[in-house]
């Protein structure tokens, strides 16, 4: 998830809680900070700090969400990758639901 100030916090908040809830468990959630500035960057770390399948990743500018997507993917560990925005809500069987499908129809993969 590439963030650059989050305009509305709460929403920021929510999309991260959003994960942190999946019924899939075997997730990473990779946090992107643009080079944000504060109290956004403050913000963010909090948000990491919530569960410890959140990575955070600091950019000391910002470099546009094209560069933070891909600084996630490069980083990224697990076998799919489901794009998220930070102001999105995830229901909790979205992952499970996402990793079904593809396992099931591997010509998607």
């Amino acid at each position: 998830m590439g963030v650059f100030n989050p305009r509305v916090k709460e929403r920021f908040f929510r999309s991260i809680q959003s994960m942190i809830v999946q019924s899939f468990s075997a997730w990473e959630l990779l946090l992107y900070d643009d080079g944000s500035s504060e109290p956004y960057a403050t913000a963010i770390r909090s948000a990491a700090d919530l569960d410890s399948r959140i990575l955070l990743i600091r950019a000391p500018q910002n470099h546009g969400l094209a560069d933070a997507l891909n600084a996630c993917i490069r980083t990224a560990k697990g076998d799919y990758i489901a794009r998220m925005d930070d102001d999105d809500f995830s229901t909790p069987d979205r992952l499970y639901k996402q990793y079904r499908f593809l396992e099931e129809h591997p010509e998607y993969q």
